[in-house]
Order: structure tokens, then sequence, then C-alpha cells
């Protein structure tokens, strides 16, 4: 027997004086709270009602079990409230972050986790338009994203700048308009405004604007290691292979965003202050 369901049973039809009444207040038919409060009643051996054509009312011996049974599902109700609590501590913040800021800002998950530790830290790389549906859906606490994007429903932070230069494999002669490789991006579904206005940008200094997308950092770094394709890479970070193709600057532009309306937390705010931390400190 559910010990705790048969003393709400039990409360509520002493609260109400009535089966109809209480079985309404419990969202169920009067039939099953009957039966349940005659199984109550033969597993402690008393009778807890009297039952009459105006309603029912308590037994000597259930009004004074009454009282205890209320302490037990306040118990049950505080218990309740102790394991929300417990397991809002020890969730881990869940953070997205769209594709190009994995790529070149390693960085801010490690501030972020340094912030909210011992509690864990879970990223979700994603593309910009992704990384917002999941802040809205509240499938994650925060996400950092390529600026401009489509925002709905959520809490965008500043804009801050990560300098960006054009490299290609030392190997490949030639300057930005010579090699005539395509660079390597991520997908123009991650964020198509931000896609669109990097291209605009590199055709404005000297390339054709040709783009060859990629999954991921990997690839991206292997093709152009390869002399396959140029890549944008962090202006002070350029890796070992690589060398940078003067005056083709296009920065990346990010943003830290929050889910709007959402109930204080704590994790998310130490996590929120890191990561704007890092972002500011780009600029």
């Amino acid at each position: 027997m559910d010990l705790v369901r048969h003393l709400r049973y039990f409360v509520t039809v002493a609260e109400e004086r009535h089966f109809g009444h209480a079985a309404d207040e419990l969202g169920m038919t009067q039939p099953p709270l009957s039966q349940g409060i005659q199984r109550l009643e033969r597993q402690w051996g008393v009778r807890l009602f009297d039952r009459g054509p105006r309603g029912v009312r308590l037994t000597p011996a259930g009004a004074a079990l009454l009282p205890a049974a209320r302490h037990v599902l306040a118990g049950v109700r505080d218990l309740g409230d102790d394991v929300s609590r417990v397991a809002a501590e020890v969730q881990p913040v869940r953070v997205a972050l769209a594709r190009d800021v994995a790529h070149a800002v390693p960085d801010l998950l490690t501030a972020a986790a340094q912030a909210v530790a011992p509690i864990p830290l879970v990223p979700l790389v994603v593309g910009t338009v992704d990384a917002v549906d999941h802040l809205g859906s509240q499938a994650v606490d925060l996400a950092v994203v390529v600026h401009p994007a489509v925002l709905d429903g959520v809490e965008p932070g500043p804009v801050r700048t990560l300098p960006r230069t054009m490299a290609v494999a030392a190997h490949v002669p030639g300057g930005v308009g010579e090699p005539g490789l395509p660079v390597a991006m991520t997908p123009r579904a991650d964020n198509p405004p931000a896609h669109d206005q990097t291209v605009d940008a590199l055709r404005r200094a000297g390339h054709d604007g040709r783009v060859r997308e990629v999954r991921d950092l990997a690839e991206q770094r292997t093709l152009a290691a390869a002399g396959a394709t140029c890549v944008l890479v962090p202006t002070t970070a350029v890796p070992a292979g690589l060398r940078p193709l003067p005056g083709v600057d296009v920065d990346l532009r990010l943003r830290l965003l929050r889910p709007r309306l959402a109930a204080a937390d704590e994790r998310r705010e130490a996590a929120g202050a890191a990561l704007q931390e890092q972002l500011d400190a780009l600029d």
C-alpha cells in the first residue's frame, strides 16, 4: 500500500468532511477514494470516519491520528523541496557554444568551469541558430554565439570582437588573390547573417568569396595545412605551419546570451560572469 497516497486521502476527507468533495479536491472519482480509506482502516485496524447521509465525521481514533498524518505529509513536502534544492545545486551548468566560438576561444570553457566548480560544466558545440533555440527551450543555461544572429526569447549581452586574419599553409605561394583557394568556414546554416557578412568582408579584402564548408576545427585545420583552403584564425594565435595573408582581417563578433525571464540561478550567474569576463577581454 502506498502509505503517503492513502494518508493524503485521509487528510483530505477529514478536511472536506465529504467523500465527493474530497474526491474533487484530489482529482479522482469517489469509489476509489472510498476504497482507499477502507484499505487504510483495515491496515491500521481502526475506523477513521463515521459515514452519514450528510457526509462523514472523524471518529475519536481518526481525530487522534489526524495530526500525525498531517505531520507526515508536511515532512514529505519538505523532503521534496530539499530534493529539488539539492538537485539544483549539483545539476550541471549547460553551455552552448557556436562552432566558431569553440574554435577560436577555448579559454571560455576553462573560465566558466572554474567559476562553478565543483559543479560540472557540460558544453554543447552547435551552430548559432541551434544555440539560440536550445537556450529558448531551456535545454541549455547559457550560450555564446556569433553576431549578428536572429535572437528570439533570449537576453543578449554586449557584442565583443575577436580579431581574425586570413591564413594559408606556409608552402602555398602568393597573397590573398593569388592562391585561388576557398575559405574553410562552418556551414552557412549555422548562422546565415554572420556567414554572409563574412563572405562580403572577404570580397572587399580581395578574396573571390568562395567558401568550403567544414564540420569542425579538425577538418578546417587539416584542409588549411594541406594547402587546400585558406582559413580565418585569431590574429594573435596563427597555428604553426600557416602564414597570415596581410590585409585580410575579418573580425569575429561574439555575444553571451542568457534565458529571458528565467528564475535566479547562482550557478548560471557565476558561469555567465566568467564567460562575459573572457569575452570582454577580447576587445
